[in-house]
């Protein structure tokens, strides 16, 4: 089900920017590295990420989104790769994001604001499972604070 995008996958983001709500799709190919970022464009894997802006906020001088994404593919860093090249890395990634960003990310949350909520597939006798995790209290204090 992995391989074949038969398993859906649902994530939270906290991530830096106003993305406008015209933005609902990134397609770019996603190419692996080892210990490395993923390179976006390029010879890469074709992968898609779907957005839903759901608020947006403004705390301690940062303009931030709180999104909701689904992935089919699922590419190593599918999701942190590409709403970093669209100019929104998710607040404390400390890979996809500046250094100076990451650090100063410090005020809002300690930790990587991404979190998969959802996770939809069909079990051996194809009944559909779909559990849901609640968001982390990481994210929930960020979200508040």
């Amino acid at each position: 089900q992995l391989s074949g995008g038969d398993m859906a996958r649902d994530y939270a983001i906290l991530c830096h920017g106003w993305i406008a709500p015209s933005v609902r799709k990134v397609r770019a190919s996603v190419q692996s590295r080892v210990n490395k970022q993923t390179e976006v464009g390029g010879q890469g894997k074709s992968s898609a990420t779907y957005l839903r802006v759901m608020q947006h906020a403004l705390k301690q001088m940062h303009a931030l989104s709180l999104a909701g994404v689904s992935i089919r593919t699922g590419r190593c860093h599918q999701i942190r790769s590409h709403v970093s090249h669209v100019g929104h890395p998710i607040v404390r990634d400390g890979m996809y994001a500046a250094l100076a960003t990451f650090d100063s990310d410090l005020t809002i949350c300690a930790h990587n604001c991404l979190h998969r909520f959802r996770l939809a597939f069909r079990d051996a006798k194809g009944i559909l499972r779909a559990p849901v995790e609640p968001l982390s209290p990481e994210l929930i204090a960020a979200l508040r604070n």
